[in-house]
């Protein structure tokens, strides 16, 4: 026996039949007359079925149906993507041309002064005499002896890694690991100006401190193309999110250029570049900010968005 007539979505295919809905206490079943399976009447009943909005349609108030981000969600959504593409194309060109500027490879100067400790812990002054050993790129070596007043000089060392050794009797050996470039410097400032302490004791007594994480000048450009090369894929994602959300309301594109965005700082830091761009780390926090918002708006329009219809027969 059949109750009044309803209006049914078919399961499999999405699209719609009249029916009768069905008086007794289970479901009846009709065939889809465009697919052929079977879909479920439900009888009427109160309080209504679930998703009764789409199997009583006239007879039940439904709410809305989920939709699609209008016009002003896509244009938020697409002006983050432009930020972040165009943040990471700014990042990845400074790094280029930083990595230019780091290959050009000059020499500079390297001096200072080497002054003694005694074991009470107090200054013994100028150590004159002292032996001071400077190596860098490309087999460079030079061996000094400080002056009366402890001081020492040298010029013509090349760009990159730069070991100072100093050592004199008495006294323990200490070595200074630097590193300066156009681009980088550890420590900052003019290499004309170090201090190198030796505090009393033997050559066992050596200790060396490493003042820079970038060990020649090789190793540091080819860092500084790695991230260019890294945010520059990451350019191309965001870009193609910018392209595929404003044509075509792609957001899965958005999560993806956004995600590109949010990881490009950890990106920079894993790559120890801060010390080199601090500015541009600075900037990469708001880049950062941007690309959660543009992941968050990209995964809420996934989630409200309706499912594609199916294609017909």
């Amino acid at each position: 026996m059949w109750g009044p007539p309803v209006t049914l979505r078919c399961p499999s295919c999405g699209h719609l039949l009249a029916t009768r809905s069905g008086a007794g206490r289970h479901p009846a079943w009709v065939a889809c007359p465009t697919c052929g399976r079977p879909v479920a009447v439900v009888p009427l009943r109160d309080p209504p079925p679930l998703f009764s909005w789409e199997a009583h349609p006239q007879l039940y108030t439904h709410p809305d149906r989920p939709r699609r981000f209008g016009p002003p969600m896509r244009r938020v959504a697409t002006l983050l993507l432009a930020v972040v593409t165009g943040a990471l194309l700014l990042g990845a060109g400074l790094l280029a041309a930083e990595g230019a500027r780091a290959a050009e490879g000059p020499t500079y100067v390297v001096g200072g002064r080497v002054t003694g400790l005694l074991a009470n812990g107090t200054a013994d002054g100028p150590l004159a005499g002292a032996w001071v050993n400077i190596s860098g790129e490309n087999g460079f070596l030079r061996e000094l002896r400080t002056g009366a007043s402890g001081t020492f000089s040298t010029g013509g060392v090349p760009a990159g890694g730069i070991s100072v050794s100093a050592a004199a009797t008495g006294y323990a050996p200490v070595t200074l690991d630097l590193f300066r470039d156009p681009v980088y410097s550890s420590p900052p400032g003019n290499l004309t100006g170090l201090a190198l302490v030796l505090p009393a004791g033997s050559a066992a007594g050596a200790t060396t401190l490493e003042e820079s994480p970038y060990s020649d000048l090789e190793s540091f450009v080819a860092l500084l193309l790695g991230g260019t090369t890294l945010l520059g894929l990451s350019a191309v994602v965001g870009g193609v999110g910018l392209v595929e959300v404003a044509r075509r309301e792609r957001y899965a594109w958005a999560v993806a250029g956004g995600a590109a965005g949010a990881l490009a700082p950890l990106l920079l830091f894993e790559l120890d570049l801060p010390g080199i761009l601090p500015l541009l780390v600075e900037g990469y926090d708001l880049l950062a900010l941007a690309g959660v918002l543009t992941v968050f708006l990209g995964a809420t329009a996934l989630a409200l968005s309706d499912p594609p219809e199916p294609p017909g027969p």
